[in-house]
C-alpha cells in the first residue's frame, strides 16, 4: 500500500485501501485473447502452479520502496522508479546501474519509456509533477505542472506525442501535449484519490483507476466513454488495457484480479488466488497471459482464457508493486517495497507457457505491420480462414495487430525484426521495408519509375522475379511465401496552389515517408528532406486510397508514379522448417490463395483516384519532358541499387516484362 502516502488519503479511503502499482499500457498493439465474454471464475490452483523462486537477475541500489517497473521498447534496459525520489536505468544483460535520474522532490511512482526508448516519464509525489528525460544524458527534458495532487502515475499514447497522468488527491487526470507541454483535458469526476493511468495501445483512449471507478476516456474530446463502477467496495489499485485495446484488466484491494469488455462493461473473468491487495497488472504483449503483483510478495502469471494460474514469482520480502512484461514477452518484471527490483526470465527458469490450444492442434502468431481496417485486413482475415480450413482445424493463426509498435524501429520494420528474432512465427510486412533490416531482395520493385501501372504490378507479383525476390529471404533466415501489389504511390503536395510536377518541386521540403532506404534515397536525390511522421511535413509519399490519412488538402501528381508498393507474407525459417512436410504445404496452400484474392480484388489505380477526387482531393499531371525529368535525376538510385547483382538481373527482367505488359490506365486529374 502506499506507505507514505498523507494521513488525509487514508482518512478518504478508511474502506477502499489503495495500492501501489505501475500499470502502463504498452506500446505494443497485438491482439488479446479473451474468447468468451460472459464470466468464469476460476478457483485458485496455487497447488498445481509451479513456483520460481530464482529470477534471472536482481537490481539492488534503491534506498526506499521501489514503485514502478518498465523495460525499453528494444528489450535491453529496465527503468525504476522508488521512494528515495530517484529513477535508475539498468542493463538487462549485466544487471548494472547506467543511469541516475535524479530532479524530483517527492517519490518516483509511475516510470514509463516512450514508445522510441529515447525518453522515461516519471511521476514525482510530493512535488506534484511529472518529468521527461533524455535517455542517453539524463537530463531534464521537460517538466509539466499543473496537477495539485501528487503526480503517481504517468503513460505516453502509441505514437508519443500525448502523455496522460495521475493527479493523485487532486482527483483528477490530465493529458498532456508532449511538444508544448500544455494540458489538453482535465479528466474530472472520480471522487477519491487518483493513482493509475494507461493510453489504449491504438491511441484513442486513456484509462483512469480512482478508489471509487475505472473509467475510459476519448483521447480526443476528453469525455468519458465508459465506468466501471466500485459498487462493490473493491478499491481498484491497478489497470491496464489488453493489446488490441477491448478490455481492461483491473487489480483490487479484495485480493482479485479482473478482466472487463470495454463496449459492454461487462466483467469478463476473475482472477484468484493472491492473499493481498492486487497491486500491479499487465496483459502480456501477445494478450494471452496477465501478470499481477500483490500485497503477499509474489507475482502471478495467469492464462486469460481460463483464469487458471500458469507460475507464481515468490522471493520478495515485501509488496510487489510496478509489474512489466519485456516487449518480447520472454521476461517479466516486478517491483517491491523490499527496495528491489527482479527480472525473470520465463524461458531460462522452465516458465515458457505453451500455446493454450486443443490437443494436435499448433498455433501460428502472425505479425502484422497495419491495424485492422487497414487494405491488408480482409486478406490477414482469408488467410488464417484458409489455413485452419485446409488443415481441419489442426493449425490456427493468431493474427498479432502492430506488432511492429512494440520495437524500437516499429511498423513495418518492427514486423521483420519479429519475425527475424523468433519473436513471432509469420509476418506480413511491406516489401520497402525489408532494406532497413540489411536484406536488399525487393530493392528492385522500388527502382524509381519503373512499375507505372496496375497491369505490370500484378504481372510482376505473379511471375518468376517474385519466386525469385522470395527465395533469395533464405540468406537472411526467412522463408518467403507470396507477396501481391497493394497501390501505386505517388507524390503529394500539402502545400495549396503549389503542387509537384518536377523534383526542383521537392526542394527544401520534409517529405513524409514510410520508412525504406531506397525510399530514403529517392526523395534525397530529388532534393527533398525524408522524414517519418505526422507533422511539419510539406510533401508526401502515398498511395490514392491513403491520401486522405495526409494532413491538409493534398495534391496528387497522377501520372508520377515512384514504384509499386507489395504486401509479403514470410515466415522464420526455422519455426517454417519445424512444421513437417504436410503443415508447411498447407500453409504456402493458403498463402497462394490469398495472393490469388489480393489480386483478384486489387483497387485499380484508376479507381482509387475516383474515391480519392470524390472525397474533395485533387490530382494534377506532370509533363512528358517532368517525367523524364523524374527519371534522369533518379538515375543515382539505379546506380545504387544495381550494386547488387541480383537487383541488377531483376530490374532487368522487370523492364523485359514492361516491354511485354499492355499498360493499364492512371488516375485522370480532378479538382482545383
Amino acid at each position: 500500500m502506499f506507505t507514505n502516502r498523507s494521513l488525509h488519503l487514508f482518512m478518504v479511503v478508511a474502506i477502499l485501501m489503495v495500492t501501489a502499482c505501475t500499470p502502463q499500457a504498452e506500446p505494443t498493439p497485438t491482439a488479446a485473447s479473451v474468447p468468451e465474454t460472459t464470466l468464469t471464475t476460476i478457483p485458485p490452483t496455487v497447488a498445481a502452479a509451479p513456483t520460481l523462486e530464482s529470477p534471472q537477475l536482481e537490481f539492488k541500489g534503491h534506498t526506499s520502496d521501489v514503485w514502478g517497473v518498465d523495460f525499453s521498447p528494444d528489450g535491453k534496459y529496465l527503468a525504476t522508479g522508488s521512494s528515495d525520489k530517484t529513477a535508475m536505468l539498468w542493463d538487462l544483460a549485466t544487471g548494472e546501474t547506467i543511469r541516475i535520474f535524479t530532479g524530483h522532490t517527492g517519490e518516483i511512482d509511475g516510470v514509463e519509456f516512450s514508445p522510441d526508448g529515447k525518453y522515461l516519464l516519471t511521476g514525482g509525489g510530493a512535488d506534484h509533477t511529472a518529468r521527461l528525460w533524455d535517455v542517453s544524458s539524463g537530463e531534464t527534458v521537460k517538466v509539466f505542472s499543473g496537477h495539485t495532487g501528487s503526480v503517481d502515475d504517468g503513460a505516453f499514447s502509441p505514437d508519443g506525442k500525448l502523455i496522460v497522468t495521475a493527479g493523485g488527491d487532486d482527483l483528477t487526470a490530465r493529458i498532456w501535449d508532449v511538444a508544448t507541454g500544455e494540458t489538453l483535458h482535465i479528466l474530472t469526476g472520480h471522487t477519491i484519490y487518483v493513482p493509475r493511468v494507461a493510453f489504449s495501445p491504438d491511441g484513442k483512449y486513456v484509462l483512469t483507476d480512482g478508489g471509487d471507478s475505472v473509467r475510459v476516456w476519448d483521447v480526443t474530446t476528453g469525455e468519458q466513454v465508459q465506468i466501471f463502477p466500485d459498487d462493490q467496495y473493491r478499491g481498484f489499485s491497478a489497470v491496464a488495457f489488453s493489446p488490441d485495446s477491448k478490455f481492461v484488466a483491473t487489480g483490487s484491494d479484495d485480493h482479485i484480479a479482473r478482466v472487463w469488455e470495454i463496449a459492454t462493461g461487462e466483467l469478463v473473468r476473475e482472477f484468484s488466488g493472491h492473499q493481498g491487495h492486487v497491486n500491479g497488472v499487465k496483459f502480456s504483449p501477445d494478450g494471452r497471459f496477465l501478470l499481477t503483483g500483490s500485497e503477499d510478495k509474489t507475482a502471478r502469471l495467469w492464462d486469460v482464457a481460463t483464469g487458471e494460474t500458469l507460475r507464481i514469482f515468490q522471493g520478495h520480502r515485501a509488496d510487489v508493486q510496478g509489474v512489466a512484461f519485456s516487449p518480447d514477452g520472454s521476461l517479466i518484471a516486478t517491483g517491491s517495497n523490499d527496495r528491489i527490483a527482479r527480472v525473470w526470465n520465463l524461458q531460462a527458469s522452465g516458465a515458457a507457457i505453451p500455446p493454450q490450444t486443443k490437443p494436435g492442434t499448433i498455433t501460428l502468431r502472425l505479425a502484422v505491420s497495419d491495424g485492422g481496417g487497414r487494405p491488408s485486413e480482409p486478406y490477414v482475415l482469408e488467410f488464417i480462414q484458409q489455413v485452419e480450413t485446409i488443415s481441419n482445424g489442426s493449425i490456427t493463426i493468431e493474427p498479432i495487430w502492430q506488432a511492429g509498435d512494440d520495437t524500437s524501429v516499429g511498423f513495418e520494420s518492427g514486423v521483420i525484426e519479429h519475425v527475424m528474432r523468433g519473436n513471432m512465427e509469420l509476418g506480413l510486412a511491406g516489401s520497402r521495408a525489408f532494406d532497413t533490416e540489411g536484406i536488399k531482395s525487393f530493392q528492385a520493385l522500388q527502382a524509381p519509375f519503373v512499375i507505372d501501372n496496375d497491369a505490370l504490378s500484378k504481372a510482376v507479383a505473379t511471375s518468376d522475379i517474385a519466386t525469385r525476390m522470395l527465395d533469395s529471404l533464405s540468406s537472411a533466415g526467412i522463408v518467403g511465401l507470396t507477396m501481391w501489389p497493394e497501390d501505386l504511390r505517388h507524390p503529394f503536395s500539402l502545400m495549396p496552389d503549389k503542387p509537384i510536377l518536377s523534383p526542383k518541386d521537392f526542394a527544401g521540403l520534409n517529405v513524409r515517408v514510410t520508412p525504406s532506404d531506397v525510399s530514403y534515397m529517392l526523395i534525397d536525390t530529388l532534393g527533398g528532406a525524408p522524414m517519418m511522421g505526422d507533422t511539419d511535413y510539406q510533401a508526401a509519399e502515398s498511395g490514392l486510397r491513403q491520401g486522405a490519412s495526409l494532413t491538409g488538402t493534398p495534391t496528387a501528381t497522377g501520372n508520377v508514379i515512384f514504384f509499386a508498393k507489395f504486401q509479403v507474407l514470410f515466415a522464420n525459417g526455422a519455426a517454417f522448417e519445424k512444421l513437417n512436410e504436410e503443415q508447411r504445404a498447407i500453409v504456402r496452400k493458403a498463402a497462394a490463395a490469398i495472393q490469388e484474392k489480393a489480386i483478384s480484388e486489387h483497387p485499380s489505380d484508376v479507381e482509387a483516384g475516383a474515391a480519392w477526387c470524390a472525397d474533395g482531393g485533387s490530382i494534377v499531371m506532370a509533363s512528358d519532358e517532368q517525367i523524364a525529368e523524374f527519371e534522369a535525376v533518379a538515375k543515382p538510385v539505379y546506380d545504387k541499387i544495381e550494386q547488387d547483382h541480383l537487383n541488377a538481373e531483376l530490374i532487368a527482367a522487370i523492364r523485359e516484362l514492361k516491354a511485354n505488359t499492355e499498360p493499364s490506365p492512371g488516375a485522370e486529374a480532378c479538382g482545383s
